[in-house]
């Protein structure tokens, strides 16, 4: 279970590149804005027809329907056939609620539960067996993570009227039963809910921006889908704080949060920075001004320089507010913001509508029963990619070989116009780039400037093979190595081994005490991190380490035990140490088991080296003991 989580932990831990760009601007798409049902109040970005171009799902709570809205790639879209679909929705959420790959929808109603509609692939949806849910009173946001670790998309509904938040887990056909525990304590009258992992122990957590109270509860899982208030909860925002974000707006790593403050004495923005452990403080300078009554925040890097910035719906103002970031928690307007949408936006949301690779925003105008398609401006200039020489690696290694499946790291310049990051799906173009491996499509995590982390397709074929990145200012191509093998231990930092040492005494700082993470005793990695001593179970994780027994296709979730068909050594300070487990536990993720870890290995920083069907993972690495 920790394996399948830790995985968005490990290839997350690289180095964002930054691009200058000018201030970024917006227009109307072709034939925005859009008409929709009566009293728009929320939308959601997704793919529903598997055509690679976003589409859009809304919520209209006068109406009591959901429109659903098919993208042309131009920024334009026209009604899907089917709808619209009344279930008496206050807000929508996209997910994959029963594995089949295809995008499905989740929507509260004021009635006090959750519809589930399954998507046919074309656009189409049909209601869940068994739905709709029973949630708390007065649902209004709700927020799609997997939240007990079993590889299955669950829910989070934050109840207005009963100041509670909802967990429903999935069973992974559609259907969803509450979570023990459920529903859990917030603040007064909860209008949003966001996901994130605020303590760093790889369990997902939840933050909640409430109203009645003017601040925010955050609360910290236990991996099993129960939740408990973190040290220091709740924190102060603002006045009837609406929506509520993560992003890593200072660059350290650790997950912050973003409020939008809609009381008439704020109309401004809180940006709470994380301290890794579950608590935050105010960033410098915060709050900052956004417009009038700001009820919705999203987040998105808007001119393309690597650092995320902010948008805010006004519902008072009829427009949205632009704040650049400066990558250590502070912010400004736009020179040309704010941006006129419709009547009373109730909700912004970011995605790329024209296929250019700058993130667009689309707005849910309550009033005027519309939704206002903004497309972005600031492109990148027309600069080809290059792809660095060598710089086709599995993820934290030098390596030139890699294996289908494996992560990888491809390094160059102009890989993209914007910082992009998927959302779960293994998508197969990001931000306008896509990436082939000998001709296959490759399966995108993280696109920016100067990096792209992507699974490798499947593939038979070794020997040299060609890398083609494309993107909207052209194509660039490079040749590696396809082997069976390609392993590389995953990295903390630039050398300490990822992995974690299982407490079942429950005496481990993470995961409700189930385990400690390995490196050296202290805080000196940022958070807590303990050495490893003899006797101690060890899980250490890695990427490239071959066949496996079932056989994991890649491109899609996965959730078990599959051992690598080829035995896997350990060397630990040059001594030989035999695994008990080899094998994939996640999507292009191994993990290695030690079942008491042997006696005189050495004490501090040790060298460690895997090797499998003849190949070493690169040296350098190391594993802390005591």
């Amino acid at each position: 279970m920790k394996a399948v989580i830790i995985l968005s932990v490990l290839l997350l831990g690289f180095e964002i590149a930054a691009l200058a760009q000018s201030q970024p601007t917006f227009t109307p798409a072709p034939g925005s804005p859009f008409a929709v049902g009566n009293g728009p109040y929320a939308l959601a970005v997704g793919d529903f027809n598997g055509d690679g171009i976003k589409d859009l799902a809304i919520a209209n709570s006068v109406s009591g329907t959901i429109t659903v809205f098919l993208g042309n790639g131009s920024g334009g879209f026209t009604a899907a056939k089917g709808g619209p679909y009344a279930v008496g929705p206050n807000s929508i959420a996209v997910g994959d609620f029963n594995g089949d790959g295809i995008e499905d929808l989740a929507a509260t109603s004021a009635v006090g539960n959750v519809a589930v509609l399954l998507g046919d692939g074309k656009g189409g949806f049909t209601a869940a067996a068994g739905s709709p849910f029973a949630a708390g009173t007065n649902p209004v946001r709700v927020a799609v993570a997997d939240f007990n670790g079993d590889g299955v998309q669950d829910l989070a509904v934050a109840n207005q009227g009963s100041n509670n938040v909802t967990v429903l887990l999935g069973n992974g056909l559609g259907g969803f039963k509450t979570a023990a525990g459920s529903p859990f304590a917030v603040g007064m009258q909860p209008f949003s809910v966001a996901v994130g992992d605020f303590n760093r122990d790889g369990i997902e957590d939840l933050a909640t921006a409430n109203t009645g109270s003017g601040d925010v509860t955050v609360l910290l899982g236990n991996g099993s889908g129960g939740f408990a208030p973190a040290t220091g909860s709740p924190y102060i925002s603002g006045g009837e704080p609406g929506g509520v974000v993560v992003g890593d707006f200072n660059k350290d790593g650790i997950s912050d949060l973003a409020v939008a403050n809609a009381g008439s004495g704020s109309n401004n923005v809180s940006v709470l920075l994380g301290n890794g452990s579950g608590g935050f403080t105010a960033a410098p300078g915060s709050p900052f001004a956004a417009g009038t009554s700001p009820i919705s925040v999203a987040v998105g890097d808007f001119n393309g320089d690597g650092i995320q910035d902010l948008v805010t719906a006004n519902t008072g103002g009829g427009n949205v507010t632009l704040l650049l970031g400066n990558g250590s928690g502070g912010f400004t307007s736009a020179t040309s913001s704010p941006f006129a949408v419709g009547t009373e936006p109730f909700f912004v949301a970011v995605g790329d509508f024209n296929g250019d690779g700058s993130p667009d925003l689309a707005t849910a105008n309550f009033g005027s029963g519309t939704v206002t398609v903004l497309l972005n401006n600031a492109h990148v200039s027309a600069a080809t990619p290059v792809i660095n020489k060598g710089g086709v690696v599995p993820v934290y290694s030098s390596a030139t070989t890699i294996q289908p499946g494996e992560w990888v790291s491809v390094y160059g310049s102009n890989l993209a116009t914007a910082t992009m990051t998927w959302n779960g799906d293994f998508p197969t173009s990001l931000g306008g780039t896509s990436v082939t491996i000998n001709g296959k499509k490759a399966y995108l995590w993280y696109v920016s400037p100067g990096q792209i982390n992507l699974q490798a397709p499947d593939d038979t074929t070794t020997g040299s093979v060609s890398v083609v990145v494309t993107t909207p200012s052209g194509t660039a191509a490079s040749t590696v190595t396809l082997g069976a093998f390609g392993p590389a231990l995953s990295l903390l930092d630039g050398k300490h081994v990822a992995g974690i040492i299982l407490r079942s005494d429950g005496s481990g700082a993470y995961g409700g005490g189930g385990y400690d993470i390995v490196g050296p005793t202290g805080t000196s990695l940022g958070y807590k991190t303990v050495a490893a001593k003899a006797g101690d179970i060890l899980e250490l994780y890695g990427v490239g380490f071959g066949p496996t027994n079932p056989v994991v296709l890649a491109g899609q979730i996965y959730s078990g035990a599959a051992a690598a068909t080829n035995s896997v050594q350990l060397s630990i300070n040059n001594v030989t140490v035999l695994p008990a487990f080899a094998g994939l536990t996640s999507a292009g993720l191994y993990q290695i088991n030690v079942v008491q870890l042997p006696a005189g290995l050495g004490v501090g920083d040790v060298p460690l080296v895997a090797s499998v069907g003849g190949v070493q993972t690169p040296t350098g690495v190391v594993i802390s003991l005591q």
